[in-house]
């Protein structure tokens, strides 16, 4: 038996995708583009889980270098304060 535990129905957001990430796939780096906040942070997982790299930056656009990586996939998340946003992709570093 499924019961219902809310007569509110579930309102859903759209979000804007603000940021570009290219070139995908990459041999030695990724540039984040797009971003016209003040300061965003950005971290880099493999597929393990780990944390690769993680920084800060209030540029439009920044340029991460991946070269020094075993090659595979690995995800890029960047994410403001004001207004509140994070989004994640998914780089193929060859």
């Amino acid at each position: 038996m499924i019961q219902r535990l809310s007569q509110n129905p579930v309102k859903s957001v759209e979000v804007k995708n603000e940021f570009k990430i290219y070139p995908n796939p990459t041999s030695q780096y990724v540039i984040i583009e797009g971003i016209n906040k003040s300061t965003f942070e950005y971290n880099v997982v493999n597929t393990l889980g780990q944390t690769v790299l993680k920084g800060k930056s209030s540029s439009d656009k920044l340029i991460i270098d991946l070269s020094h990586f075993v090659p595979g996939v690995y995800f890029v998340t960047y994410s403001t304060a004001t207004p509140y946003n994070t989004q994640t992709q998914k780089v193929i570093l060859k």
